[in-house]
């Protein structure tokens, strides 16, 4: 008998084994499961209809007329403010008796300029500043390391004609920069700490 050699009478025990493991297995393939979706008729299968939102009146009003940069700048008073009762944070003086170190009617600047790795000095510390093109609500994300103060709070950045704004989380503008040469920007944040990027 085959079964003797093969290590006898365990021989059709194991074999049983072996078949019993291969159909309980393949038996797992099949599935009845999704039998009922094929079965049901098209016509049940659509998908119910939803109830419009409602709508609100939409209101108009007449916007202001535009303000030329060029113009806004040359009518700012000594304390930083425009004619429309904003204040230039970058315009004021950090310091009494001292002058700010950039013009506000600078050159205009791209994002393309601005974006990227910066070496940050923020009230005499250093730390690292990241701005980069991802959108951030109507800005672009940006972030620090290192740093202290109103730029820890740093998340978002824009340019605004000729300036660099930063932006904090709830939207709220910590700080305006301006291009104080190739590959550096100056300015300061919203408390007065002055800032300074180069690459």
């Amino acid at each position: 008998m085959i079964f003797n050699r093969c290590g006898g009478a365990r021989a059709p025990l194991v074999l049983t084994i072996a078949v019993g493991v291969a159909a309980l297995a393949l038996s797992g393939c099949t599935s009845s499961r999704f039998d009922g979706a094929y079965n049901q008729p098209a016509a049940s299968s659509a998908p119910q209809l939803l109830q419009p939102a409602p709508v609100q009146t939409v209101q108009s009003n007449q916007l202001p007329p535009p303000v030329d940069p060029a113009t806004a700048a040359q009518n700012a008073d000594a304390l930083g403010t425009a004619p429309d009762g904003s204040v230039d944070v970058a315009a004021v003086s950090p310091t009494p008796g001292s002058s700010p170190s950039v013009s506000a009617a600078g050159a205009p600047i791209s994002k393309g300029e601005v974006v990227g790795n910066w070496k940050t000095q923020a009230g005499g510390a250093n730390c690292q500043m990241f701005l980069t093109l991802t959108k951030y609500g109507s800005a672009s994300r940006g972030g620090t390391r290192g740093c202290s103060g109103d730029l820890a709070n740093l998340r978002g950045w824009d340019v605004k004609g000729s300036q660099l704004v930063l932006y904090d989380e709830s939207g709220g503008t910590i700080g305006r920069l301006y291009g104080a040469g190739p590959g550096r920007y100056s300015g300061q944040t919203s408390s007065g700490t002055p800032v300074t990027l180069s690459r």
